[in-house]
């Protein structure tokens, strides 16, 4: 069996997955970005190893472990080059597990970990070409060409939430301005509330917004109309360059369908090259729903 970590802005995902990516046994953590890298993947690993003991097995049974995390991986996969919303920079994470579980470790994007696990054994299995897009605390996007992940020549291939969006717009966490996951995020939609006349002063949380803007709030429609049009820019780009046959929504967010999905999804098949957004594009949420990160991590190990 193998296993497979989603740490996120907010918690941790993981389980233990059959060879088909079929999930075995699975729990949540949460996360506190101020404990630091060494700190969180230690927990993560004494809960896998705790999970094992839970249904009869030893770390002997496990034959890898994939680690997904919201930031840039280093070419070799054991190290965790930038991850601007735990604030980690160059950290061993692979080995940090490595040493507390006693078990083989890579490290992957969550993104391109999502996007792996809908193209092995999600909605997108067997497309050419997968773009998963990845809407939580962050926005991100993998993209699997052929069976295989794209990483880029640096490894940061993928992360459309930093495609500037308004140049004089909010700071972002990896220090640009502008970006579109300011905007476009979970985290980004609750800033534009904070900062909202209507709601300042008042710490709303994203699905709070949603349902104000479900039930006629103008200002909680308008902000959720922002993010949509900055990640339907974006995403109308993405299509017109890849060229991809299925596009997936990951995360958090996607719960949010008739609001915020629905609309991207209208807005790409009405602005993209009409080609591109044609017939052959699948469009959908993800099969996997929140477990595609960690299904993908697991089955990462398959290159």
């Amino acid at each position: 069996m193998r296993a497979g970590i989603d740490i996120g802005g907010t918690k941790i995902n993981m389980g233990l997955i059959d060879e088909s990516g079929r999930v075995i046994a699975k729990t949540k953590l949460p996360v506190r970005a101020e404990d630091g890298c060494a700190s969180i993947v230690g927990s993560a690993a004494r809960e896998l190893l705790k999970m094992l003991d839970e249904i009869g097995a030893s770390r002997k049974d496990v034959s890898f472990c994939g680690i997904g995390i919201p930031g840039t991986v280093s070419e070799d996969d054991r190290t965790a080059v930038f991850v601007e919303n735990l604030g980690w920079k160059n950290e061993n994470a692979a080995d940090i597990f490595e040493q507390a579980a006693g078990i083989p470790c890579r490290l992957i994007h969550d993104a391109h970990a999502a996007a792996v696990g809908e193209s092995k054994a999600g909605i997108a299995k067997g497309r050419k070409v997968v773009v998963c897009v990845t809407l939580g605390t962050g926005v991100g996007a993998g993209v699997i060409i052929d069976g295989k992940v794209y990483k880029g020549a640096l490894g940061t291939a993928g992360e459309i939430g930093h495609c500037v969006s308004k140049p004089d717009g909010r700071q972002c966490n990896c220090g640009r301005r502008g970006c579109m996951e300011t905007v476009s995020s979970g985290m980004g939609i609750e800033k534009a509330a904070s900062e909202h006349p209507r709601f300042k002063g008042r710490a709303m949380k994203s699905r709070e917004i949603f349902s104000a803007a479900a039930d006629g709030d103008e200002a909680a429609m308008s902000i959720i109309n922002e993010a949509v049009r900055a990640l339907g820019d974006v995403l109308v780009c993405v299509v017109n360059v890849l060229s991809p046959d299925a596009l997936v929504f990951s995360g958090g967010i996607c719960g949010q369908k008739e609001l915020y999905i629905d609309p991207v999804t209208d807005y790409i098949r009405s602005h993209a090259y009409p080609v591109a957004a044609g017939e052959g594009l699948l469009i959908a949420t993800a099969a996997l729903g929140e477990d595609a990160p960690m299904i993908g991590a697991a089955l990462f190990g398959e290159g």
